[in-house]
């Protein structure tokens, strides 16, 4: 398991350089307007993102239809993309969350097969200098190592708790996220799949203390049997 671990974590540095080195691939409409907010340069660094819609002017949706992972005996593959974009928020709103919700599902059979995922969101101030950094949780233990099943992930960042006096008003946008498929030997296989994945913008009136509007995970599964 701390073999797979380490296969990881250098293939994500890996992503990092390879990504700098190609071309992005905008978004069908890669700038728009939300309820609350305008967004520009929507893009993906490998388009396995595939293009959002934009759910109730507040929430973006992807459905990506080949962001997988597969591996056969003795295989270690992965699958990689980052998502970018600018947003503005209309003028007397802040923004005060984002989120991002992952939905995915996994199968292995054979001996010593292993499947994992992982995701990084990265906000910065377009016009200042404060950033933040999270790292995506799971609702099952990564990697996993037997079985199959759904899986799930989020991470989330409260702006509202760090704008110290000063509202959020036009922020970047960047989330990284990782799939590893290691096959065993002599026949084994080991497949995971990123099916829906979504990122809901909070946004608060200036100075009122009530979000707006906040989508939650439970929204992305029932967009998700809805797609079927």
């Amino acid at each position: 398991m701390a073999h797979a671990m380490w296969k990881f974590a250098a293939l994500g540095g890996v992503f990092a350089a390879a990504s700098l080195a190609t071309a992005s691939t905008p978004w069908d409409s890669p700038s728009g307007d939300g309820a609350f907010f305008h967004y520009s340069n929507g893009q993906n660094d490998t388009n396995l993102f595939g293009s959002p819609t934009l759910v109730g002017g507040v929430r973006f949706v992807f459905f990506p239809n080949s962001f997988t992972a597969n591996a056969t005996n003795g295989q270690t593959v992965s699958a990689h993309d980052t998502f970018d974009v600018d947003l503005t928020s209309f003028s007397g709103y802040k923004f005060t969350e984002i989120r991002i919700e992952v939905i995915g599902d996994y199968t292995m059979t054979g001996e010593g097969s292993s499947v994992s995922a992982a995701g990084n969101l990265h906000i910065n101030e377009v016009a200042g200098p404060r950033s933040t950094n999270d790292a995506m949780g799971f609702n099952v233990p990564m990697p996993i190592t037997s079985g199959s099943g759904n899986w799930s992930g989020s991470t989330v960042r409260d702006l509202s708790l760090i704008e110290a006096g000063t509202p959020f008003t036009s922020i970047h946008i960047s989330f990284s996220n990782n799939l590893l498929a290691i096959a065993g030997p002599g026949g084994s296989a080991s497949t995971i799949n990123e099916t829906v994945f979504g990122f809901p913008v909070a946004v608060t009136i200036i100075p009122g203390p009530g979000a707006l509007a906040l989508l939650a995970l439970g929204g992305l599964g029932a967009a998700r049997r809805r797609r079927r």
